[in-house]
């Protein structure tokens, strides 16, 4: 008699449309919206599975902390995860496109990258484009104090040269594989396929360069992406129209800026019909004339909105000063309009789908009502209707657009270079409307400037996290806030504790725990 597959605790809803089943014989029961809306592998709703199952091939233990990302609920933040664990998240956070998850297995790799150096680097080396550089620094370094077999027997095994060709579990039995690119191209192309020291493309004709970058993208050599990017910057202003329809028709490959400076280029030196020429001749998406003709035309109607929101400073030095929306249109990054998780500036799509927001300080923000869903918890769904009423929120232009970049389907900010008080108040704002994807990262950041080697906090922000995080119940948080206020004035902190920080805080005070991390220090 066969015993009934076991289902996943947490994950087992009545009305899920999707069933998947993991390597070790656990299903969990999801629902299609927000696997759509938070990752970029899986089929939308308007996809019938006909009731199959969809079989993984990551064990229980691993999809259920992976799919608590893909939840408006409180995500995991790994803290006491082995290394062995936070390394299977990662591999499936990157597998799958849950760009919520990236940000926190990127730090939490950080944290333990001295348990294995080796693995660590093979794994930040195959997802390259979505990690921090610092990442990368940090694992290369910690390997140079290894042996070298260790080092070679991880970075050799990996299958992460190529995603197009097959690997060796395939026999292609002594037959040819015929490439459609000269020999020239392959050459340099295959110098990324070993363990050895790779062409730094400095030398190449920018015809030869634009060239081996498409054969990079076509068989996703993902090690010659990097490198590419940076040599085709090099060639913008001699090949912008060239540069900027190879940026845009691998959009998502290659670093914003690229496309960003190739844009402004275009737009200061090519005419519309021209452009649009090319891009036909290139064989772009659709979306590109369409983000392009918007680029172009319709900066008077969006300026205001956009002024307010992101703070625009034309410069002065632009050939255009006298037109302030010419300087505006210089300065915004295509990016904007052409990658669809961006905020929409004017709304698109049918109006019974959007849900249109208003800041405190009066600009309009239109954001899709099932990305609300399944984004946020505090949100109306679907099933509630606005009518076409604004609704009104007390926070600024400025924190909403933060906070709802954290609103799937998007590639979410890190906030690294966010000021204080505006980190504080995004944070305070994604406690408040449940958005979990910005409470984890908030709170990241908030914790590494805590623990941030040079001081870089002064005592009121200090005292501002605490409040924050006994708040919102961060114990981190609170455990390192409360000890870089250890030496404040006790009569300045009752001033600025909110009350139900005190009692806690003068426990520790009275019993002096607050002081033995420095004394430890001291001593």
């Amino acid at each position: 008699m066969t015993s009934q597959p076991k289902t996943s605790e947490n994950f087992n809803s009545t009305d899920s449309d999707l069933t998947v089943e993991s390597s070790d014989g656990v299903r969990f029961l999801i629902h299609r919206k927000n696997l759509e809306t938070h990752t970029q592998v899986f089929p939308g709703a308007e996809f019938d599975t006909n009731g199959e199952i969809t079989q993984l091939t990551e064990p229980a233990n691993i999809l259920g902390i992976v799919f608590q990302f893909i939840y408006p609920i409180k995500q995991p933040r790994l803290q006491e995860s082995s290394f062995e664990t936070v390394l299977a998240v990662a591999e499936a956070v990157q597998k799958y496109q849950i760009v919520s998850a990236v940000y926190l297995c990127e730090m939490r790799l950080k944290e333990l990258v001295a348990e294995d150096p080796a693995r660590t680097l093979a794994h930040v080396l195959r997802h390259y484009e979505d990690y921090d550089e610092s990442l990368v620094n940090k694992a290369a370094l910690a390997t140079s104090r290894m042996r070298i077999s260790p080092v070679l027997a991880q970075l050799m095994g990996m299958e992460t040269h190529s995603e197009a060709f097959p690997g060796a579990e395939f026999h292609t039995k002594g037959e040819i594989v015929r490439l459609e690119e000269p020999a020239s191209t392959l050459e340099i192309l295959f110098q990324f396929m070993y363990p050895r020291k790779q062409p730094e493309l400095d030398g190449l004709s920018p015809e030869v360069l634009l060239e081996v970058a498409e054969a990079v993208q076509k068989y996703r050599v993902f090690s010659a992406m990097y490198v590419c990017g940076s040599r085709l910057r090099d060639i913008i202003s001699t090949h912008t129209l060239k540069v900027f329809c190879h940026a845009a028709r691998h959009y998502g490959d290659y670093s914003n800026v690229l496309i960003n400076e190739a844009s402004k280029m275009v737009a200061r030196t090519s005419p519309v019909q021209t452009i649009l020429k090319a891009f036909v001749k290139e064989g772009l998406h659709p979306r590109f004339f369409v983000a392009w003709v918007e680029y172009e035309h319709k900066w008077d109607e969006i300026f205001d909105d956009l002024h307010k929101l992101i703070r625009i400073k034309a410069s002065r030095s632009l050939t255009c000063a006298p037109h302030w929306h010419n300087q505006t249109w210089h300065t915004l990054p295509l990016d904007g309009i052409v990658n669809p998780a961006i905020l929409e500036f004017p709304p698109t799509g049918p109006p019974e789908s959007l849900v249109t927001f208003k800041s405190s300080d009066g600009v309009l923000l239109h954001l899709q009502r099932r990305c609300l869903e399944t984004g946020a918890g505090a949100f109306p769904g679907p099933e509630i209707q606005t009518n076409g009423e604004l609704v009104d929120l007390t926070e600024t232009a400025e924190i909403l657009a933060i906070l709802f970049q954290f609103i799937p389907p998007r590639e979410y900010p890190h906030l690294e270079q966010t000021p204080f008080k505006c980190l504080m108040s995004v944070g305070e704002a994604a406690e408040k409307y449940e958005v979990h994807a910005a409470v984890n990262i908030t709170a990241l950041r908030i914790e590494s400037l805590l623990n941030s080697e040079s001081p870089c906090l002064s005592d009121e922000e200090c005292i501002a996290i605490l409040n924050h995080a006994v708040k919102h119940h961060h114990p981190i948080l609170i455990d390192k806030a409360a000890r870089q206020t250890a030496r404040c004035n006790v009569a300045f902190m009752m001033s600025r504790l909110i009350p139900q920080v005190i009692p806690a805080w003068m426990g520790l005070y009275i019993h002096g725990s607050v002081f033995k991390p420095q004394q430890q220090a001291i001593v």
